[in-house]
């Protein structure tokens, strides 16, 4: 997939995307990255690629010309997605994740101060998108959370493709809780399941323990998916854990969620 940034501040897209996974992504060629700086496009002395806004709004806007002036330095054919990162733009969800990873090419603007020119938004850009309703200094840091997920669902790039089969939301719910050594730490016990050795009924309490830790961090998850879900397997399970893990996991108190569940889909 080739990514295409264009951002006035091409240091903090380069420190990121030279360290860690998306430099081995690049280096095995899972990525074709290219930064652009728009300031390179601003024929004026002072190199600002912004001015006033019409209005008399505070800040300043990135201009139309320094922008569509750096666009059409992007080597990129019809099929090339242009996203603009903003708060006013689609929600970024796995659902969005999982379509944009089958795109060839990906066109990245950043914005910065007020944003950028209306007009560059309506005749250039195919999509917005925003990483949450929050205002950032930019768009820099969504641009690098976009395609840093994005990296995770494209196979060979994390070596172990189950790493992000598991991931949370990827299957619909939260991730099961997790541990490692050492087995117990500070009076707290792994779960006596994981260090059991059998990779079935390990596999069944991560499943089933995903549902229960949704339902008690995210129920808004398990909404759309409570018809598919076992919901007596669940009460079962949960019936069975221990006060110690149920404590440990922050589980407490789920009879009534599991109930109302279990009634609706019976």
């Amino acid at each position: 997939m080739k990514i295409s940034f264009l951002t006035l501040f091409p240091d903090i897209i380069q420190n990121y995307i030279s360290t860690g996974l998306l430099a081995r992504a690049q280096s095995n060629s899972f990525f074709d990255f290219e930064i652009l700086n728009i300031r390179d496009a601003v024929t004026k002395n002072y190199k600002s690629a912004d001015d006033t806004v019409y209005g008399g709004a505070d800040g300043v806007l990135l201009q139309y010309e320094p922008l569509v002036q750096t666009l059409s330095k992007v080597n990129r054919d019809e099929k090339a997605k242009v996203i603009y990162l903003s708060p006013q733009g689609e929600q970024l969800n796995q659902s969005l994740i999982n379509e944009l990873r089958n795109e060839k090419h990906l066109v990245l603007v950043s914005g910065r101060y007020a944003g950028i020119d209306e007009r560059f938004i309506s005749k250039h850009v195919d999509l917005e998108i925003s990483i949450g309703d929050y205002v950032l200094c930019g768009g820099e840091l969504p641009s690098l959370v976009l395609v840093e997920t994005l990296s995770r669902q494209i196979p060979g790039v994390l070596g172990n493709n189950e790493s992000a089969r598991n991931d949370s939301f990827v299957q619909g719910l939260l991730e099961a809780p997790q541990f490692t050594k050492p087995a117990e730490v500070d009076g707290m016990k792994v779960p006596a399941t994981l260090m059991s050795g059998d990779h079935k009924n390990i596999e069944a309490w991560k499943k089933d323990m995903s549902v229960l830790v949704t339902l008690k961090k995210r129920e808004d998850l398990i909404e759309p998916r409570s018809k598919e879900i076992n919901w007596k397997q669940i009460e079962i399970f949960y019936k069975n854990l221990s006060i110690e893990d149920k404590t440990l996991l922050n589980i407490n108190n789920l009879d009534l969620q599991i109930a109302k569940h279990k009634n609706r889909t019976s």
